[in-house]
């Protein structure tokens, strides 16, 4: 559940999404989602917290795994 507020000037947006499925593409590479949630902490910033967990199955059977980020944006 989100909630996002609205001033005269600026926004927030507080609270998290929770992603059950899909895949995200990293240097060239496709990622299946395993699981995801991603939280807003209602500042001035949009600066989610992003606990996710995603794998790419290698030709070789390795995976490699991407876990856990903060989406930095400017």
């Amino acid at each position: 559940e989100l909630a996002i507020m609205i001033e005269p000037r600026s926004f927030t947006i507080e609270g998290h999404v929770d992603v059950r499925r899909g895949y995200i593409a990293v240097l060239g590479k496709s990622f299946d989602v395993e699981r995801s949630v991603i939280t807003f902490d209602g500042g001035r910033a949009i600066d989610p917290l992003l606990d996710v967990t995603a794998v790419h199955r290698l030709a070789t059977g390795e995976t490699v795994t991407i876990a856990d980020a903060r989406a930095a944006t400017t």
